[in-house]
């Protein structure tokens, strides 16, 4: 989708928002920026000698549209002298962890003004031009300091709870290491300004946070409760070319399938002491020493998938997180109940809903989703869809009284088996439409999940919101009341408490890396397919037809669980 910018690419004024404090930035950004965009790095004066080898590597890779953050008084005049744009905000902050938590707050300030930033620490040696190697298609493009395609882009696992017995033990859990806060780029988009005041106020409320840890946290976890996400499109770019030095020095310089590729950037964010390292990676690109790698060559060449790391650790329902500590946050439902509450962020998504259309005249599921939708505040029509089959009319029955009780009556039934009309008898004035000639392959559990995505994605299309259940569900109360509808997707989760429910920071042991053995992560547990709200936008209907060609090959074969998906 097309990205919600700050500043629009047709906008001749640019940069915006030059008054007052911010005059010196906007003079900066003018000076430094190529296509509005600008690589950023935060320093003071006890790095120089480390930020003149990265000035000087930089230039090399072609980069001329690098700005340094000064954050002592000494810096800008040094910087000066070397040609290199800076921005001067002198802070006391001392130690890299306290200089590296005021860089979100910076970040935001950038792009405040309408400036796209690639953020770095200058323990990264570049060696081509990154903007060339960027998507340009999402709020945020992250480095990984994954390993492989696992550890990188994500992986299902699957908990076991024997005690649910064997209907409810098994559950999915999705994981995926952390995204480095030392090297990322953040487009100008206002989705990135949410997430830079979100981590902006956590730097300053959380002292004791790692800025690594809420970076990882706020891309990677579900807006839940007051504190609601900042609604970004995010992107992981690729770990051969935007490389930490787990994979450059465990399996770049090794592996014969990548010994001529060249990466486009390499951050020593995995060794101690870093200096040597990043010599190293300078010589081998770019000074054409092919065996400066070699200078390491008592470093372990092999790698573990995270599931081999993990394989004897002694698992009590994944590493024991079930009745995690902190469960503040969700336990405010029994005082304040469970409606909506206001961002503690003070931030707030603007979803990217479609045109109301009207159906098609042979669409009869539309038809009678029109005539029983009830409307949002924002006065977008919104109806409960329940696919399901004869087997399923005695719990439907249930549910049809509990809803009656709930007060709901935007309830649509979709049959996806021609006898469940007369298996449920009378159902008080609530539709139930047909829809089994369009199911594909027969009635498999497959192919009714497929239908189930391709009528959502259908009905989303035609501008309704779509409470989607199965039969086994009861209404205690009129669920849409509780929907924020700041999300595309409301999901229920499959956990039991704040950390398996909304995600944690998870710590993935590799004792081989010695100092660095400590790989962060996040871990949570799986949503429910079952049970979800889609608002009408773009990526709602993005994500249904990307779910109805999963459980499309799910029924050819391949092994895709609904709620793995």
């Amino acid at each position: 989708r097309a990205l919600d910018m700050v500043v629009p690419n047709s906008s001749t004024e640019w940069p915006i928002n030059c008054g007052g404090d911010n005059e010196a930035l906007c003079d900066a950004v003018r000076a430094a920026a190529v296509d509005r965009q600008v690589l950023v790095g935060v320093a003071n004066s006890a790095v120089k000698g480390q930020l003149d080898k990265w000035i000087e590597s930089n230039r090399r890779a072609g980069i001329s549209n690098m700005l340094i953050v000064a954050i002592d008084e000494e810096l800008p005049v040094w910087l000066a002298s070397k040609g290199v744009a800076c921005w001067a905000r002198p802070d006391k902050a001392l130690g890299s962890h306290m200089i590296s938590a005021q860089k979100f707050k910076f970040v935001k300030s950038f792009l405040s003004v309408g400036a796209s930033v690639l953020m770095s620490d200058i323990d990264v040696v570049y060696l081509r031009n990154p903007f060339r190697f960027l998507w340009g298609d999402a709020d945020i493009e992250g480095t990984t300091d994954g390993w492989d395609d696992g550890s990188a882009y994500g992986w299902m696992e699957q908990l076991d709870d024997p005690s649910l017995g064997p209907v409810g033990r098994f559950r999915p859990a999705m994981r995926i290491t952390a995204w480095n806060s030392g090297l990322w780029y953040a487009s100008a988009t206002h989705a990135s300004l949410r997430l830079m005041t979100i981590l902006a106020y956590r730097m300053e409320h959380e002292p004791k946070t790692w800025d690594q840890a809420a970076f990882g946290e706020e891309v990677a976890r579900p807006a839940r409760d007051g504190h609601h996400a900042a609604g970004i499109v995010k992107r992981a770019l690729n770990y051969w070319c935007f490389a930490n030095s787990k994979t450059v020095f465990r399996r770049m310089r090794v592996e014969p399938q990548v010994s001529g590729h060249s990466p486009v950037v390499v951050h020593a964010n995995y060794h101690q002491p870093k200096q040597p390292r990043m010599d190293a990676v300078y010589n081998r690109w770019h000074l054409g020493q092919t065996d400066a790698l070699d200078t390491f060559n008592s470093e372990p060449t092999s790698v573990l998938p995270a599931p081999a790391l993990e394989k004897n650790f002694l698992h009590q329902i994944n590493d024991g997180f079930v009745s995690g500590g902190d469960t503040r946050t969700a336990l405010q439902a029994l005082s304040q109940g469970c409606g909506p509450l206001p961002s503690i962020h003070s931030v707030g998504v603007t979803l990217h809903l479609l045109p109301r259309t009207e159906c098609e005249p042979q669409d009869t599921l539309c038809q009678a989703c029109r005539r029983v939708a009830r409307k949002s505040p924002s006065g977008v029509e919104e109806v409960m869809l329940v696919l399901a089959v004869a087997a399923e009319a005695e719990p439907l029955r249930l549910l049809l009284s509990s809803a009656k009780r709930a007060g709901v009556t935007s309830l649509v039934i979709a049959a996806a088996d021609p006898a469940l009309g007369t298996a449920l008898g009378d159902t008080e004035g609530v539709p139930v439409v047909d829809v089994s000639g369009q199911l594909s392959g027969g009635a498999s559990p497959a192919a009714v999940a497929e239908l189930r995505w391709q009528l959502v994605g259908r009905l989303l299309n035609r501008r309704l919101g779509l409470l989607s259940a199965s039969a086994a569900t009861l209404l205690v109360s009129d669920p849409f009341l509780s929907l924020y509808r700041d999300a595309d997707i409301e999901a229920m989760s499959l956990g039991w408490d704040d950390p398996s429910a909304y995600g944690y920071n998870h710590v993935i042991d590799d004792p081989s890396m010695g100092f660095t053995r400590f790989c962060h992560g996040s871990r949570i547990v799986g949503y429910e397919p079952n049970l979800f709200y889609a608002s009408p936008t773009i990526e709602a209907v993005s994500v249904a037809r990307r779910m109805g060609d999963r459980m499309r090959a799910a029924g050819g074969g391949a092994p895709i669980p609904e709620g793995g998906a």
